[in-house]
């Protein structure tokens, strides 16, 4: 039967429910949304939440766009107003509208027609709390297939909106070129102008290939990536694009080409799944079928490769809190925390949304989500932005605790937010005494008693090994064991002996046994040298027999345990007419120094009776 310590690593009861809270819910608002196919945009700038979407059901009514006001005092939103694409009612189920962003109070979405083709940048203007439709501006196509189909549109800047349109070879070589569309804003707001030109003409992107672009938050730079590769038919190496918009020439220039290093076991590259900035944009973080780690250098004006995974698991577009390295999802279904000395991201049990949500913090305690299927938004604050998460690698098996050596497991190494570990079960009747909990390590020194079940000197019986079982929030468990584990002790004196006093001719009869153990409870073997003529001493020592010459006599005795490990000591006999000591001597017959001890243990020497 194991001893046990229970170590709960948790700063909540393991009875807690599986999947943990990491919010609580400050306010919802359910009026004026739409009520179906919603798509959300927010402005950090203004605290501006625009949300695109249906006013009826998914096939009727009319597209409309709303905006609300975050209020940072409260973590309230306030609904100012909303206005109507201007589609026609029979046409609303072959519209999809999203929204991008603000500048100078006027709203920008994205109309895109399945009915003719047609995508529009469209504009809405805010004139003191009422919103209205302004101005519409339709991309011009190109003469293949897809027209002006938009892969993505983005601010690159204040005051430029760019469209992003995929071209595909019609020799059906899987050849993949991209076009984009740049959209001026003047000081009002109105769109300039939506010119379509070529984005990386002189490169070769992967065939088969969708790309997107990401701009790098507390950077200039937007990083132009391929999402998803099919067939790479052409066998172009898979880069980044680091690019810079430069508002001289209207254009965008390359910074830097960064090559997707191959795995480790060679497998087809598939894409680029997350891409984010962190440090105030000295870190790049890039997750593919590997998550890569680069640091930018200064001296070299470039992003350098510092570590590489072969890892999938990181966050898919995701948003952060900087102070914490603690990153949720957008849809609120995953949330991690990235390991800044392993450049690694770790998945947490917290869960934001079970449904399809949209989520944004404002700061580093609050935020609010719009919920995308039974529509409303709800304000919340964070409450534990730190979550204790078990980043694998305790002990399995069996951990020797050896005899008089200083046992240290650190525990507090295998988790994130440890700082909040609780571990109790050490000040039970069944933990042994010697183990301490120093909110690090698991410590302890064993001695030579702790080797063994039982006080009795004379049971060989090892202690039973110390179960550890550490709960894992929500429900998973670790279980490992401390092992006493022996170190060979040679045999010991339990006190000193004393002069033996014999009479002559006196027969006499004296146990080893008494005075000699072996702290590993072995059986003991003995030799000596220079007995006493008359005694016979045997290898279980014991001794008997009477000694006729008086004199002093010096014996050396050797005990031995199995392991070869020996104690070797003196034994001196006086042999004279009486057995007693001269009177200015110590001692007497057949006795040993110490009263208490012969109390306590066999007499090494008693005088046999005359028959």
């Amino acid at each position: 039967m194991y001893r046990s310590v229970l170590v709960i690593l948790s700063i909540i009861s393991v009875s807690a429910i599986a999947v943990e809270s990491p919010y609580s819910i400050d306010k919802t608002y359910e009026n004026n949304l739409p009520k179906s196919s919603l798509k959300v945009a927010f402005s950090e700038a203004n605290n501006e939440i625009l949300i695109s979407g249906t006013a009826g059901d998914e096939f009727s009514a009319d597209k409309r766009i709303y905006l609300w006001k975050y209020n940072v005092d409260n973590n309230g939103v306030d609904y100012i107003s909303s206005a109507s694409f201007g589609i026609a009612s029979d046409l609303v189920g072959y519209i999809n509208v999203e929204p991008i962003g603000e500048y100078n109070k006027n709203y920008y979405a994205l109309s895109e027609s399945n009915y003719d083709g047609a995508r529009k940048l469209v504009r809405f203007t805010l004139e003191g709390n009422d919103l209205s439709l302004s101005q519409e501006v339709e991309f011009s196509s190109s003469s293949g297939q897809y027209g002006s189909y938009v892969e993505q549109v983005e601010f690159v800047n204040n005051n430029t909106i760019v469209a992003l349109h995929p071209n595909h070879d019609d020799t059906l070589s899987g050849k993949v070129s991209y076009d984009y569309s740049v959209c001026n804003l003047s000081g009002n707001g109105e769109i300039d102008s939506c010119d379509r030109k070529k984005i990386l003409a002189d490169k070769s992107l992967i065939s088969n290939s969708t790309y997107k672009l990401y701009r790098l938050e507390g950077r200039d730079e937007i990083i132009f990536y391929p999402e998803r590769v099919g067939i790479n038919e052409t066998k172009v190496e898979p880069k980044l694009y680091v690019l810079k918009w430069q508002s001289d020439i209207n254009d965008f220039v390359v910074f830097q080409e960064i090559v997707i290093p191959e795995r480790v076991d060679s497998s087809r590259f598939s894409g680029v799944e997350a891409i984010y900035t962190i440090n105030d944009g000295k870190e790049l973080i890039v997750g593919s079928d590997m998550l890569l780690h680069y640091q930018y250098s200064p001296d070299d004006n470039k992003f350098v490769l510092s570590k590489m995974k072969n890892s999938v698991s990181y966050p898919k577009e995701a948003i952060y809190l900087k102070s914490e390295n603690y990153f949720i999802e957008r849809s609120g279904r995953n949330s991690y925390v990235f390991d800044d000395e392993e450049k690694y991201f770790y998945k947490s049990s917290q869960v934001y949304a079970i449904a399809d949500g949209w989520f944004q913090l404002t700061d580093d305690k609050k935020g609010f989500f719009v919920n995308l299927m039974s529509p409303n938004i709800t304000t919340f604050t964070l409450s534990n932005p730190n979550p204790l998460i078990y980043k694998g690698g305790l002990p399995k098996g069996s951990i020797p605790a050896v005899q008089d050596v200083p046992l240290a497991i650190n525990i507090k190494k295998h988790f994130l937010n440890g700082n909040n570990l609780v571990v109790t079960g050490f000040q039970t009747e069944y933990i042994h005494e010697r183990l301490i909990w120093d909110g690090e390590y698991i410590r302890g020194t064993f001695t030579n008693e702790d080797m063994f079940a039982s006080k009795n000197l004379i049971d060989p019986t090892p202690a039973s090994p110390i179960q550890v079982r550490v709960n894992i929030p929500p429900l998973s468990t670790e279980i490992f064991y401390i092992t006493p584990t022996n170190v060979n002790d040679a045999p010991m004196l339990t006190a000193e002996i004393g002069i033996q006093y014999l009479e002559k001719d006196q027969q006499y009869y004296g146990v080893l046994s008494g005075i000699v153990v072996d702290p590993d409870r072995e059986a003991v073997t003995y030799t000596y040298k220079n007995v006493p003529n008359g005694l016979i001493a045997s290898e279980d020592g014991i001794f008997h027999g009477a000694v006729k010459t008086k004199g002093q006599y010096l014996m050396t005795v050797t005990a031995t345990d199995p392991s070869g490990a020996e104690l070797t000591f003196d034994v001196t006999f006086i042999v004279n007419d009486t057995g007693e000591p001269e009177k200015s001597s110590e001692g007497g017959g057949g006795t040993m120094d110490f009263t208490l001890l012969m109390l306590l243990i066999t007499l090494f020497f008693r005088r046999l009776k005359h028959n």
